[in-house]
């Protein structure tokens, strides 16, 4: 692990600085998670939690307080709202902002806030978990009379605990930091989708926005049940929050439930085969936020009694069926926490949990790469292929890519449709005609393309379990190929476009050709690696038909490039940055492209990665480099409304060290307190770019098992890079002076080398594990 990589990773996070204060005196001692704020009404401090942002759980500490007070915490991944105090109260987000092209987006509870507020009435830790995505800044303002003393505050991680294998570092600062970024997002970006979390000892419950909102622990219980626990309920601002316990059940749906609220609601009920029948409920004081009460509810044959804090507060007389296990559930919106738990059956102790949510029957998705650290937290099926090259490079097999796979392929209509986004809690595969929240069948072809980009980079057969799926992809597809000119025509139904995100994007599309084609060339070549030969057959026919058709009719040689539509004879700004990134043209075509690549890239950061890549592999590596390095402009409505650009995300103090979802600087600005969130994305992350074509180490095939190292330093002198692959560590340096070039490689013993260094200054020696080569420009060995 490289020297920048040290603090990759933190469990707990701690303010760096503070940005902003008003009556927060001693705040920067809380830097370091042993200090002293003391923070009076009305006031409130802007700490920054570093370049890196951090994502997680919040947690603070409250050493003592006078008054009645109230914390109101937000966040933010710029320093924006916090400029002005008017907008300062909500942060990035303000309720019913939190869905994204018609998806609700399953932070918890499932709509969030970004904002929170805990009454303080006593001393001792606060927490909820609020997957507050990756954020950069936040804000705690105390609200009310008198004053608090905080002795901590932090924010415990929440995304995959995972460590770089790979890396690079050059003489260039901005390239090893943005390698680090790209990286960095991408683990910030893999999360789980957990029905509950264990946080600092505690039990903290949520409902996942589609699964259900119970969980019981397999052991059972029979005769007389009593379940002790201490639980808390956090304030939700806008709606009633609370906890309820499962006892004596069969299932979530079949046994007894008693629900608490906090205004004071107490109900028992039966739950069975006919519904729910409320056996009992009573109204007693409102409970208050954060405060821990202690629960005794004890049942048998006979009845049920609760307790609460030691006074009793309901009982039932009736017959109960006293057998089954306990749980908790949720609704989702409530807010609760639990520890302490103890369970006896007849006064003998039969359950104490000791940490392990094991215990429980949950739905725990396991970590997948997600769209967006902050905003999305689905996966996004296309956007994987540019995560997967980008990700590869930095964690190789580490990376949570065949999970992610798992979770896309059970989102498989009967018919082949893929979902191009889909909760990661949902075990149900959608019916025939169930398109999804974002109805686009190229996302079928995506998930085709994503899955053998994996293979590709891995060589992990694994990847054939997808088979199936693949195959059941592409008949689909090929089910909507004209038959009369051999180009795939997109139905109304599933015709959301890329950029404006509506049903309509109807007719023979050159960018879902060029997608399908590439989907049947490399799946023919990956089923006759896995023994499934007949289909090969099918699939190269089917591309050859593909490819002829696509070349005749959507391929303007006046132009120079791809047009939109076979009616729309406008140069697609995504058709061609795909056929350069996925070698999909011969040179002569590739060099019509580059000759206007700026003009039909569109100027978003994973477009312009993909002409980035066609352009280093087609031998114009001055005009990648411009792209990479420059500032590609963006125009909207006849003005310039932005610019792709990487590296000014580096150093600014205002925005966070990430790669972003368009990759535009400065970012895009929604308003006060209605940002989505865009600026943590692994889709732009260039881990893949600066380590295959700057560096220079690419797969020939799948595993890395032949590696063409092929350099592009441009402007750095030294260049370290590892590259994870099947068989171990490749490990390149490339050194380039004015005298000439030395290039040095440790590889695997199984890997073999083939290296192009006519982009290095020559002459060039070459030492491959301790041995020295002579090299012509091109050689194996």
């Amino acid at each position: 692990m490289c020297k920048t990589q040290t603090d990759f990773y933190k469990k707990i996070n701690y303010p760096v600085s503070v940005r902003k204060q008003r009556g927060a005196a001693g705040a920067d001692t809380l830097l370091n998670g042993c200090g002293s704020l003391q923070l009076q009404a009305g006031g409130f401090v802007v700490f920054d939690m570093g370049a890196a942002s951090v994502g997680g759980y919040p947690a603070f500490r409250v050493q003592s307080f006078c008054g009645t007070l109230q914390l109101h915490i937000s966040y933010s991944d710029r320093f924006e709202p916090y400029r002005r105090e008017e907008t300062m109260a909500k942060g990035d987000f303000t309720r019913g902002s939190c869905t994204y092209l018609g998806v609700e987006l399953p932070v918890m509870p499932a709509n969030p806030y970004r904002f929170e507020e805990y009454s303080v009435g006593r001393c001792g830790l606060y927490l909820y978990p609020l997957i507050q995505g990756q954020e950069r800044f936040v804000c705690i303002a105390a609200e009310g009379e008198g004053e608090v003393c905080l002795s901590e505050f932090f924010i415990t991680d929440d995304s995959a605990p995972v460590l770089p294998v790979g890396s690079f570092e050059s003489d260039s600062e901005k390239l090893n930091r943005i390698w680090l970024a790209s990286a960095r997002t991408l683990r910030l970006a893999t999360v789980q989708a957990n029905q509950w979390e264990s946080v600092c000892g505690k039990i903290c419950l949520r409902k996942l926005t589609k699964w259900r909102g119970g969980g019981l622990c397999e052991r059972v219980i029979a005769g007389h049940l009593r379940l002790e626990c201490v639980f808390q309920l956090s304030l939700n601002p806008e709606h009633e929050t609370g906890m309820g316990v499962l006892f004596f059940a069969k299932s979530e749906n079949e046994g007894y439930a008693l629900r608490i609220t906090k205004n004071g609601e107490i109900a028992l009920e039966r739950r069975g085969e006919r519904g729910t029948e409320r056996l009992s409920s009573v109204k007693i004081s409102p409970l208050a936020d954060n405060l821990p009460v202690r629960l005794r509810l004890e049942s048998n044959e006979r009845g049920v009694c609760v307790h609460l804090n030691g006074e009793r507060v309901l009982v039932y007389e009736g017959a109960i069926a006293a057998r089954g296990t306990f749980g908790f559930f949720m609704e989702s919106e409530w807010r609760a926490m639990v520890d302490e738990l103890s369970v006896f059956e007849n006064d003998v102790k039969a359950y104490e949990w000791q940490g392990d949510l094991g215990d429980f029957s949950l739905r725990r998705s396991g970590f997948f790469i997600s769209d967006g650290a902050k905003r999305d937290r689905l996966p996004w099926t296309g956007d994987l292929d540019w995560a997967f090259d980008c990700g590869w490079y930095a964690f190789g097999e580490r990376m949570d890519a065949l999970n992610t796979l798992d979770i896309l392929a059970l989102h498989q209509t009967p018919e082949g449709f893929i979902h191009g986004a889909c909760y990661p809690e949902n075990v149900t595969p959608p019916a025939s005609g169930d398109y999804g929240d974002y109805q686009s069948d190229m996302f079928a072809a995506w998930f085709v393309v994503s899955a053998l980009t994996y293979y590709e980079l891995s060589g992990n057969l694994a990847v054939g379990r997808y088979f199936t799926a693949m195959r059941r992809c592409t008949d689909y597809l090929w089910g909507y190929v004209d038959s009369a000119d051999g180009l795939f025509e997109q139905r109304f139904e599933t015709s959301k476009g890329l950029w404006d995100h509506c049903l309509g994007d109807t007719g023979k599309n050159t960018y879902t050709n060029l997608m399908i084609l590439d989907a049947f060339e490399r799946l023919a070549k990956f089923c006759r690696v896995i023994g499934e030969f007949s289909y090969a057959d099918v699939c190269a026919t089917r591309a050859q038909i593909l490819r002829k058709s696509i070349f005749a009719f959507l391929y303007d040689e006046a132009q120079g490039g791809f047009v939109k539509r076979k009616d729309w004879r406008e140069l697609c700004d995504m058709a061609n940055p795909y056929a350069m990134g996925k070698h999909m043209v011969n040179a002569r075509q590739a060099a019509q492209i580059a000759a206007h690549a700026e003009r039909v890239t569109h100027a978003y950061g994973k477009v312009t990665v993909l002409m980035i890549r066609g352009l280093y592999d087609y031998g114009y590596a001055e005009q990648a480099q411009n792209l990479l390095f420059g500032k590609l402009p963006l125009y909207l409505h006849g003005g310039l409304y932005s610019y792709v650009d990487w590296f000014s995300a580096l150093d600014h103090p205002d925005l966070p060290e990430t790669v972003y979802e368009c990759m535009h600087m400065p970012p895009y600005n929604f308003g006060d307190n209605l940002n989505w969130g865009d600026l943590s994305h692994p889709d732009s992350g260039i881990c893949g770019v600066i380590s295959s074509r700057i560096a220079g180490v690419m797969p020939l095939d799948a595993g890395f098992s032949k590696v063409l190292l092929k350099p592009n330093p441009g402007a750095c002198g030294r260049i370290e890079c590892r590259v994870p692959t099947a068989h171990g560590i490749f490990e390149a340096t490339i050194e380039c002076g004015a005298a000439g070039s030395r290039v040095t490689v440790n590889a695997p013993p199984s890997v073999t080398v083939e290296t192009d260094f006519s982009a290095l200054a020559q002459p060039v020696s070459f030492e491959k594990n301790g041995e020295r080569a002579v090299l012509n420009n091109k050689e194996v060995i």
